[in-house]
């Protein structure tokens, strides 16, 4: 069993889920923690994730590439991993993709206009969904707003180096684990996604849609609980 990050969304199913399988081990992505009280995870681990760790029982098959960093208050991780036989990359939270139409499972119902366009904007930009905006975003590889405002933004160098890192695979899609997969993506597409590291200008986001982020953003840099980004600083 993998916790490929140290994001709390993904972290906190894991110590039910080991409960459920005693017998199975679990390996994790570096620098776990917890706050304000830093607590054991509650799980016993057999591996913490490493760079092309040919230790782990799946190495030939599937190498993985990491990236940490310490961000104010505490740290932050992700492990990708490239399926050889199927070039496909995986990854946790460093892409998606939303689809242009919404889901099977949603169509099945009389959902009012415009709900997968919402639904989608407010789990990206955590506000007040403005529907045009929706087209700037849809149909096509990028880095999710909340990840990119609270972590990329704020750990540019680590952050460029796993892409490129990543980018010497040659892989032919990805399969992230939010919304839509897999996406028929390569290392072009995932460094176009992350142009904004090198190129602040491009890769833009809605300046609407982004209040919310950008207030809590400069909230946490005036309280020095992390580092600042440059949006922050204007």
């Amino acid at each position: 069993v993998i916790l490929p990050t140290t994001g709390l969304e993904h972290k906190i199913f894991m110590k039910p889920f080991m409960s459920y399988f005693p017998n199975a081990k679990a390996y994790v992505a570096p620098g776990q923690w917890s706050w304000p009280i830093d607590l054991p995870l509650g799980f016993k681990v057999e591996g913490v994730l490493q760079d092309m760790d040919p230790n782990v029982p799946w190495s030939k098959e599937i190498e993985q590439k990491v990236v940490y960093a310490e961000v104010g208050i505490g740290k932050t991780s992700e492990v990708a991993f490239f399926h050889k036989k199927s070039s496909t990359l995986f990854v946790t939270d460093a892409v998606i993709f939303i689809p242009p139409e919404a889901p099977e499972v949603l169509k099945a119902y009389r959902e009012e206009e415009n709900k997968w366009k919402k639904s989608a904007l407010m789990s990206c930009f955590l506000g007040p969904p403005y529907v045009p905006s929706f087209d700037v975003i849809a149909g096509k590889l990028f880095v999710s707003p909340v990840v990119r405002t609270f972590i990329y933004e704020r750990t540019p160098d680590e952050t460029r180096d796993w892409i490129q890192r990543i980018c010497q695979w040659r892989f032919r899609k990805i399969i992230p684990a939010h919304l839509d997969a897999p996406v028929a993506a390569g290392p072009a597409d995932l460094k176009e996604a992350f142009k904004f590291l090198d190129v602040p200008t491009s890769n833009p986001l809605p300046d609407g849609d982004m209040g919310p982020l950008n207030a809590i953003s400069k909230l946490l840099t005036l309280s020095r609980l992390v580092p600042a980004r440059a949006a922050d600083l204007l």
